[in-house]
């Protein structure tokens, strides 16, 4: 089993590749266009209820991203949209 700061690493230098790969060099990221690239469906979510700020599902081989909007703060939701893109990206976890 790896170290916790060994797969931090690695989630690291996959991050550094991923970005380059995908053309990003500064700010803002545009991850909607990063989404697209990968087929995966961006929806907003505003059930308050849920208490969910975003989650990557999969259904075959079609993958969605659903944010809440519930908090209505755009970078709270760009942020919890790059951490799911983040999870799709990372190989084996």
């Amino acid at each position: 089993m790896k170290s916790r700061s060994f797969r931090l690493e690695d989630a690291k230098r996959q991050g550094e590749r991923q970005a380059e790969e995908d053309g990003v060099t500064g700010f803002p990221v545009d991850l909607a266009a990063i989404a697209d690239k990968r087929g995966i469906l961006l929806a907003a979510n505003d059930d308050a209820e849920s208490g969910v700020s975003a989650m990557l599902l999969r259904e075959g081989n079609e993958f969605g991203i659903f944010y809440s909007t519930a908090i209505s703060n755009k970078g709270f939701q760009r942020f919890s949209i790059a951490h799911e893109l983040g999870h799709y990206s990372l190989e084996g976890l």
